[in-house]
């Protein structure tokens, strides 16, 4: 019931994106239990869970011969290994709820009330986004653009790849297909002030002092917001 808002003042639709819903994580166990009724076993391993909601993994006791769950940050989520994710809409930013880019296009099941998604199962087709991560910490960059480049055809709307995927590029001196990546960042989420920071040092590093300052001054209004 803590969900919901007065219809009278334009209901769950009128507060999305301005108030907190699911504080208590109570459609975690709605998740968990889609999952154990829809996860398709894997031959060799067990499947794995990630989910930003502490505590996630009680709901998979009685699965745990087949299911396994740990804590995973939500914007940590494209470096670590993960079959499925369950993610809530606290501490996810305004302006991805706003503009819809939340929950990502690899939501296979989303929980909604009165209509608007509190929480979603994802998916991932890949992990080819993990290993390009190794690949990045390895200092292999034409390896991890590589792979940040397959994954990202799949996986389009992945926010967290971005950055580190811009890092691998300004690595090998391509800092023009650096800003750009950046820039799509910027679409899914404009409210993220690591991209207008990591674009600050790119456009440093090709001696563009403006647009270096434009960006600096993005990040540090954003950071204070």
């Amino acid at each position: 019931e803590y969900c919901y808002f007065n219809e009278l003042e334009g209901g769950a639709a009128a507060a999305y994106g301005q108030y907190d819903f699911d504080y208590y994580q109570n459609s975690g166990k709605q998740a968990a239990v889609w999952i154990s009724k829809n996860a398709a076993h894997i031959p060799g391993r067990k499947v794995f869970v990630g989910s930003n909601m502490s505590g996630f993994d009680k709901y998979f006791v009685s699965d745990s011969n087949w299911i396994a769950s740990d804590y995973v940050r939500y914007t940590e989520r494209g470096a670590k290994n993960w079959d499925y994710f369950v993610t809530y809409s606290r501490f996810i930013s305004v302006a991805q709820l706003e503009n819809k880019t939340w929950p990502p296009a690899n939501a296979v099941h989303i929980i909604k009330v009165d209509g608007v998604p509190i929480s979603a199962v994802l998916h991932r087709k890949n992990n080819m986004c993990v290993d390009a991560y190794a690949a990045l910490n390895r200092k292999q960059f034409d390896s991890a653009i590589r792979l940040y480049q397959q994954y990202l055809q799949t996986e389009p709307n992945d926010e967290t790849v971005y950055s580190p995927y811009a890092m691998a590029l300004a690595s090998v001196g391509q800092f023009n297909q650096a800003i750009a990546v950046l820039n799509q960042a910027i679409k899914l989420d404009p409210s993220d002030a690591g991209s207008y920071d990591m674009m600050s040092k790119i456009y440093n590093a090709m001696g563009d002092r403006d647009n270096a300052q434009k960006a600096m001054n993005m990040a540090q209004q954003l950071s204070q917001q």
